[in-house]
């Protein structure tokens, strides 16, 4: 593949595809952000330095007065990126970069024109090494940033020398124009490069090669990092599709991958480069919507969703394939973990699916606790996925389910919300720790004994270590289903 790029294609975009900027187009923006966010914060630091040295040292004030002028930009312009929102990060941070490139350049040329013209280098060497690395682009845009390099100083060295460009100048630039100009050009290639290997053995590990969406993992990942960070109005949209294996048995499995894969394209289509979305399940879609300002934009981009599924299934109208969606609005002032998000959003899906006509569409939103008023919480906590589905399945019409594998998850709940639970069901080991220490923190909180505690253990000795502190029943592994509901049952009789 790399054989056929020619040397052309190789000057403009470097050794890789020029679809390679717009399909890693998210990941190059972060990478970005993140090395002028560190890059603005140096440069500031630097001046400020420098600054105080001159101004202590007292040789040159028009020089302190410019690197204080070039500190006040870059901390200006520090603040500025990180006050831009995600939608137009792109747009103002390449707006930022060149206002670096300018101030670097500023800098380099008024020292080497007016301080000192016999050191030209100092024109091209800052920038060459700081923004080569700061901004990862297509190589050629090397030749237009060293070009405004050299026009920048010609026009110093014209205004400062009344019209005149010194020889001894023009010279320096024959050496230091090509020498900057192949340095800048070669690290901007390599990183391309690099970025590209990087990215195709990440996306392999992170993307569902069906549907070209992120897997369960990799999208649960992405969405704990901006829920655990200050975030702003969010969204978490779960989609079903029901009766989807029907078309696997009746059409085979290629012709239900193929529309599997058209639902992935689907959704890609209708929300953002910014918006995290994963496949969740064999017929399940999660979306994840970050810096929401309209609520009705969300609703509308749901709704042609389910529209252009139910074009996808057009043909498959004889196997009841339906689409059923539950959406919950997060405001930026509730701090909320995954766990419970997921939770809630499975909870409107829920009650979407219950809609017998019109469109399977539940919205949450407000105050995220009424969701779960109209009926008493049980907390399921198992590092098996499987157990917690078939536990959810046989309590779900009495109790709203909040599932975990995490035990830490257990005791914030409890510590936040016991008022609103009621039951709490537990494997002996989940993450983070048994039950038995598990136990031994919720004692100390108010309403435990209110609180129905059954715990599946496989571990005979330390059946009475769990009862001593207050589990109201302890089951052996393997677990009968029926015998959970009649534990549950009987504990219920004796709260």
């Amino acid at each position: 593949m790399n054989s056929k790029r020619s040397v052309w294609h190789k000057l403009l975009y470097g050794d890789v595809d020029k679809s390679f900027y717009s399909s890693y187009n998210e990941f190059l923006v972060q990478f970005n952000y993140k090395n002028m966010k560190i890059t603005f914060m140096l440069a500031t630091i630097f001046s400020l330095i420098l600054t105080t040295m001159n101004l202590f040292s007292r040789e040159n004030r028009s020089v302190s007065i410019l690197y204080l002028l070039s500190m006040l930009g870059f901390g200006i312009s520090s603040f500025l990126l990180m006050m831009v929102p995600k939608k137009n990060k792109s747009r103002i941070m390449y707006l930022l970069y060149w206002i670096f490139i300018i101030l670097v350049y500023a800098n380099a040329v008024y020292l080497s024109t007016i301080s000192d013209s016999s050191n030209l280098a100092v024109v091209f060497f800052p920038i060459m090494l700081v923004a080569s690395l700061a901004y990862i682009e297509p190589p050629f845009m090397s030749f237009v940033e060293i070009t405004f390099g050299v026009g920048l100083f010609l026009l110093f060295e014209f205004l400062n020398k009344s019209g005149a460009i010194l020889e001894r100048d023009l010279l320096n630039l024959v050496w230091a124009y090509p020498l900057s100009l192949i340095f800048n050009f070669y690290l901007k290639y390599s990183s391309v490069s690099h970025i590209e290997s990087t990215m195709l053995f990440k996306k392999e590990a992170q993307v569902d090669r069906l549907t070209h969406v992120f897997n369960k993992s990799t999208a649960q990942s992405y969405i704990e990092e901006t829920l655990n960070g200050k975030h702003n109005d969010l969204a978490m949209i779960i989609f079903d599709i029901k009766s989807f294996s029907t078309i696997n048995q009746k059409w085979g499995y290629n012709q239900g991958d193929t529309l599997l894969s058209r639902c992935g394209r689907v959704l890609k289509n209708v929300f953002d480069d910014y918006s995290i979305i994963g496949r969740i399940g064999a017929d399940q879609f999660v979306v994840f919507v970050d810096n929401i300002f309209d609520k009705n934009i969300i609703i509308t981009r749901i709704k042609q969703v389910l529209t252009n599924f139910s074009n996808v299934f057009s043909d498959y109208s004889s196997d009841l394939i339906e689409t059923s969606c539950g959406c919950v609005f997060v405001d930026a002032k509730e701090k909320i973990k995954y766990n419970e998000l997921y939770n809630l959003t499975i909870s409107a899906l829920r009650d979407a699916k219950l809609e017998n006509k019109g469109e399977r569409v539940k919205i949450y939103e407000g105050d995220l606790l009424k969701k779960y008023n109209s009926k008493p919480i049980m907390i399921v906590a198992d590092k098996n996925d499987v157990s917690r589905e078939l536990i959810r399945n046989i309590f779900e019409q009495k109790y709203s389910i909040i599932e975990t594998d995490d035990g830490n998850d257990v005791v914030e709940l409890f510590k936040n919300y016991s008022s609103n639970i009621s039951f709490i069901i537990s494997d002996f080991e989940v993450k983070n720790m048994t039950a038995v220490e598990l136990l031994s923190i919720l004692k100390t909180q108010p309403r435990y004994d209110d609180v129905g505690k059954l715990i599946f253990s496989s571990f005979d000795e330390m059946e009475l270590k769990l009862l001593q502190l207050g589990a109201d029943d302890v089951l052996k592994k393997p677990i009968d289903l029926e015998v959970i509901r009649y534990k549950v049952q009987n504990i219920e009789r004796r709260l």
